[in-house]
């Protein structure tokens, strides 16, 4: 008989461990009304940003919408890669 709760566990343990090891990109980003605007008249659809560790992102602007207010987009945000790269998530800090 298995223990279905100790191998959930350690599922969720090495879940976690993976997430700890996720790269991630930090940078922040002010964007105006206007700037914003150009993208949803598909002007534009990826967004470059500069991180804090000199490295260069291009971010499609679908992730960006969720942080959209009327002045634009303005903040601190992390974004997680998985270890091939790609990328996983964007989360304002």
């Amino acid at each position: 008989m298995h223990n279905h709760s100790v191998s959930a566990a350690r599922t969720i343990s090495c879940l976690s461990k993976i997430r700890r090891a996720m790269p991630v990109s930090i940078f922040n980003i002010y964007l105006t009304e206007q700037e914003t605007l150009s993208f949803y008249s598909a002007r534009k659809n990826r967004i470059k940003v500069a991180a804090e560790n000199g490295q260069t992102l291009s971010l499609p602007w679908e992730v960006f919408k969720p942080y959209v207010t009327k002045n634009g987009i303005s903040g601190r945000f992390a974004v997680y890669f998985n270890s091939d790269g790609k990328f996983m998530r964007l989360q304002q800090l």
